[in-house]
């Protein structure tokens, strides 16, 4: 009887023992080859919007120097109210976006941080897992976890995304018709052309001697262009 009894508890030590250490179930291990796979594509849009926004900011400044130069050098001499207004809106428009830009590219080295260190400890835990070393509880409680940090991330990128492309879709329409208005303005200075003309007239002196004289004339042609 008393071995009976041993032997029972050994048995069901055996069996506490198993279940604390038993691996990560089918479910669980479905969810955190998905969340991997979703990971990893999350972070892939992330950096994808980050060098876009990048280019674009870039691009943006580079046409800003561009627009800056080109009112410094025309602007006094466009007289036209509402050309220099309008130039003077397109200016500001420019800056704005660059502006929303340096904020968006801000928040994003901020989150890139996190993120980063985020990635790295999901490579860790998630090796633990394949070897066996997390119980399927752990596992569980961890991708309870995991799942909230991925859908804040989402969030997010989601919400930088919306307002990036409404930036970007008004910066290059923006950037466009400045261009076409400074391709489309001439300044008021003035082309000049001279042409030299010639005559030449013979004539005879009282002593029956003949000789000739050449007269010049410089015409000068000038073409006005009006800045609009």
């Amino acid at each position: 009887m008393k071995s009976k009894l041993i032997l029972t508890a050994v048995a069901a030590s055996m069996l506490a023992f198993t279940a604390c250490n038993k691996k990560v179930d089918d479910k669980n291990m479905a969810d955190i080859k998905q969340f991997d796979t979703d990971w990893t594509a999350l972070g892939t849009t992330a950096t994808n919007w980050s060098n876009d926004l990048t280019a674009e900011k870039q691009k943006t400044t580079d046409h800003l120097t561009k627009q800056t130069a080109m009112m410094a050098t025309m602007g006094d001499k466009i007289k036209d109210e509402q050309t220099k207004a309008k130039m003077n809106e397109l200016d500001r428009n420019d800056h704005e976006a660059v502006t929303a830009m340096e904020t968006m590219t801000n928040q994003w080295n901020d989150f890139n941080t996190q993120w980063t260190a985020n990635t790295t400890a999901w490579t860790d835990w998630k090796a633990k897992v394949d070897k066996g070393e997390v119980s399927n509880d752990d596992a569980t409680k961890a991708m309870t976890d995991w799942h909230a940090k991925y859908n804040d991330a989402k969030t997010k990128i989601d919400t930088w995304q919306t307002a990036y492309n409404t930036v970007k879709d008004n910066c290059e329409k923006n950037m466009a018709e400045c261009d076409h208005m400074s391709a489309s303005m001439t300044t008021a200075d003035a082309s000049t052309s001279t042409t030299t003309t010639g005559t030449t007239t013979t004539n005879t002196n009282g002593n029956g001697t003949t000789g000739t004289s050449t007269t010049k004339t410089k015409t000068t042609k000038t073409t006005k262009t009006t800045t609009k």
